[in-house]
């Protein structure tokens, strides 16, 4: 895949998805922690090129990460983008040997076609602090 990115085809330690609603929490509740374990990061919100198409950033997105967080919410599964979004991760990571870490950051059903896919993962759930410790362990082998 031809880099599509504004970042010269640097290869990033995680690619985030999220809904845009959801993307004041990854930065108040989980960029720290990444940046801080010195992982890079990269989500389709700031990381690149607007004017090329939402699915040629998404497959460029995964190809150039060595593994994907999934934020899950309400909005995430109820919208069909999203729900793209998340099969294009899964379909991806799989495929390629990447790890994928889908995290539930607020109560939601999973009862939608790609999130049946979700029972293959230990879903990590937001219950106060003790889910970035279990996220650390799980990006670096480090508890």
């Amino acid at each position: 895949l031809v880099c599509l990115s504004d970042t010269g085809g640097q290869v990033f330690d995680v690619f985030v998805s999220c809904h845009e609603d959801d993307w004041n929490w990854f930065n108040k509740e989980l960029k720290g922690e990444l940046l801080g374990e010195g992982l890079s990061v990269c989500s389709l919100y700031g990381d690149f090129k607007f004017h090329l198409p939402w699915n040629y950033r998404l497959q460029s997105a995964v190809d150039e990460s060595r593994r994907c967080i999934v934020l899950i919410s309400q909005r995430y599964v109820d919208t069909k983008r999203t729900q793209l979004e998340l099969e294009v991760c899964l379909t991806r990571c799989r495929a390629q040997d990447k790890q994928f870490v889908p995290i539930r950051i607020e109560s939601c059903h999973l009862d939608f076609a790609p999130g049946c896919m979700l029972q293959m993962f230990t879903l990590l759930e937001v219950d106060g602090e003790g889910w970035k410790r279990r996220l650390r362990t799980l990006l670096t082998g480090m508890p």
